[in-house]
């Protein structure tokens, strides 16, 4: 159950959907009503700018007093929904501005207002998941399976997950990828040259900026110490998106509310990436011959028998197909399943690659 201050946002969300996919819908009504008419306007003529786009359209051909009223119609509805949709974008802007965490987002490359303010919203309290895989998971941005019994099954990241805050990532993913500058946009384009496939490398570039935005939210990661252009560039954009009567409203000039921005970003999160600790692997435990290791069997008939009794002990029909699939040992519990002569030909495989083993593994020494 999200708390109150969580919920609040997810509805500034939803409305914000809602403003968008309305101001969607009446641009395409209006369009499609002028197209049956015979008018093709070019793509991102103005509909919704008042006088302006009345007079344009007023010239494309002449309209009888019906058709005009209808036109009408239409143009008010979509400069009502556009007028809704820049409202909504503007309080969501301030929100941004004016919480750390949702700045501190803001300094991924592809993130602007709307993916850090959806981020905070649906997302909530990050302490809820204990490590980026959760998140991962939570948002749908982890490959489905389904490993039941004696069958398998993996697919795609659809299907699961939050579609609203998955497309919004994907969509921040193909932004990155369009930079050529950016370490995540080269990464990409590598796996972009090796697998052929933009899906599939959008796919992986969303699920890294999710374990980013884990890792930054959670405040592990590293203080900013200046702005660079490109934030500069980012953060003159999201004041455009608060508009003249937000600022108004607040009471700030265009400037000292950059300037107030870039403080905030530079000084007000707090962050606790500790720069000392390093990685430690953990020691490998080699077992004796007396906790049943064949690897230090002196005899390769009693390395034989041990790796049997292993194979028999932990094989499963899974194991026996994956073994068939990969060209490995065939599973010896699997054998009485089979015919004689196909059983004795796994044995023989089975004791020639176990000579074989044993032999490298004494080499090795």
């Amino acid at each position: 159950m999200p708390d109150v201050k969580t919920q609040e946002r997810r509805d500034w969300f939803h409305a914000h959907r809602k403003a968008v996919k309305r101001s969607t819908q009446m641009r395409n009504r209006l369009l499609s009503y002028l197209s049956d008419n015979g008018v093709r306007l070019k793509k991102g003529t103005p509909l919704a700018t008042g006088k302006a786009a009345e007079e344009q359209l007023r010239q494309t051909r002449p309209w009888s007093p019906r058709q005009w009223q209808v036109i009408e119609g239409m143009l008010m509805e979509l400069r009502h929904a556009d007028e809704q949709r820049s409202h909504w974008r503007s309080l969501i802007a301030q929100e941004v501005l004016s919480d750390p965490q949702l700045l501190s987002i803001v300094r991924l490359c592809g993130v602007r207002e709307m993916v850090a303010f959806a981020l905070g919203a649906l997302i909530g309290d990050i302490r809820r998941f204990a490590n980026p895989k959760k998140l991962v998971k939570y948002i749908g941005l982890n490959p489905a399976f389904d490993d039941s019994g004696e069958g398998q099954w993996s697919g795609g990241i659809a299907g699961h997950g939050r579609k609203d805050l998955r497309s919004l990532l994907v969509e921040a993913a193909q932004a990155v990828l369009r930079c050529s500058k950016n370490p995540l946009a080269q990464w990409g384009k590598k796996l972009l040259r090796r697998k052929s496939s933009v899906n599939l490398t959008v796919g992986a570039m969303a699920r890294k900026l999710a374990v980013a935005v884990w890792y930054l939210m959670m405040g592990r990661w590293t203080p900013l110490e200046e702005i660079d252009e490109r934030l500069a560039l980012k953060v003159g954009k999201i004041i455009t998106s608060v508009g003249a009567r937000g600022l108004k409203k607040l009471g700030k000039t265009r400037k000292t509310f950059r300037q107030e921005i870039y403080q905030s970003l530079q000084t007000t999160k707090i962050y606790v990436l500790d720069y000392s600790k390093k990685f430690t692997p953990k020691p490998v435990l080699h077992r004796s011959l007396s906790s049943g290791d064949p690897v230090a069997s002196s005899s390769p008939f009693l390395f034989i028998i041990q790796n049997l009794q292993l194979h028999l002990l932990f094989g499963t029909r899974t194991n026996y197909d994956r073994s068939v699939t990969n060209g490995l040992v065939p599973d010896m519990a699997n054998g009485l399943n089979l015919t004689s002569a196909r059983f004795a030909t796994a044995q023989m495989v089975f004791v020639q690659n176990s000579l074989k083993k044993w032999h490298l593994q004494r080499a090795a020494r």
